[in-house]
């Protein structure tokens, strides 16, 4: 009698057993199923054939006129990538030293470092149609106002270029020497950043910069839904500002 009581008691510790396995099964089954089904089932992840970057600082990517545009070499070439069928479908030869693109008004800007000059490429012919010298090693840019603006590294100022012609119209002394940084184009005015210089507004009716804000904080910039967008790199935080305030 006792054996046999030793016998149900392990019988029930094993149906037991086997019954939480299986609820644990199911339970990891369940989850799986839920996040996949989260997934976007119709956006497939992607590689480019034929565009290999070999830019490995900081640079850029841009879209317009049906396509995706990169630099891929800092040797100086420009990838232009077809969407639908996810393949490079030109290279286009521009300066070397070339790694952040822009689309604006039906044509690609790229600034180059090594060569400070900054490059209109047109996308009806995916050749260079014109070179404009900008202030010393200029890397980021935006658009805005009818023109291209540069961030220049070199020698911290903002390089303002005509669109529509090309010309160079402005060279702003704005103090932003130095590497990283970031420039953007909102509410009439372009703003710039740089650690130790978090936000630097610049009037695009006058060219002139109408604040100037110093101190810790500082490193990439945007403008939208209303207000300014700065991270503070080394903080780990990203600051939402009303540009009434700045």
């Amino acid at each position: 009698m006792y054996t046999d009581k030793v016998s149900r008691g392990l019988c029930r510790s094993l149906i037991t057993l086997i019954t939480l396995i299986t609820l644990i099964i199911l339970g990891l089954v369940a989850t799986i199923a839920l996040l996949e089904a989260q997934q976007p089932s119709n956006v497939p992840a992607v590689k480019a054939t034929g565009a290999q970057s070999g830019v490995r600082r900081e640079g850029g990517i841009t879209a317009g006129a049906d396509s995706i545009w990169m630099a891929s070499s800092s040797a100086g070439q420009v990838a232009r990538i077809d969407p639908r069928t996810n393949k490079a479908v030109a290279t286009i030869a521009v300066p070397s030293g070339s790694f952040c693109p822009i689309f604006f008004k039906g044509y690609v800007w790229i600034t180059s470092t090594k060569h400070s000059v900054l490059t209109k490429i047109n996308p009806k012919t995916n050749r260079v149609i014109a070179r404009v010298a900008v202030g010393k090693d200029p890397r980021f840019l935006t658009a805005g106002a009818g023109s291209i603006w540069t961030l220049n590294q070199g020698d911290g100022t903002v390089t303002r270029v005509e669109a529509k012609t090309g010309r160079r119209v402005a060279d702003i002394t704005a103090g932003l020497a130095g590497k990283g940084g970031e420039i953007a184009f909102g509410f009439d005015s372009v703003w710039a950043t740089l650690e130790e210089f978090p936000i630097t507004r610049i009037d695009a009716a006058s060219n002139d910069i109408v604040s100037q804000w110093r101190g810790a904080g500082g490193d990439s910039i945007r403008a939208g839904h209303g207000t300014i967008w700065l991270t503070n790199l080394r903080g780990g935080k990203v600051w939402r500002i009303a540009p009434g305030k700045l």
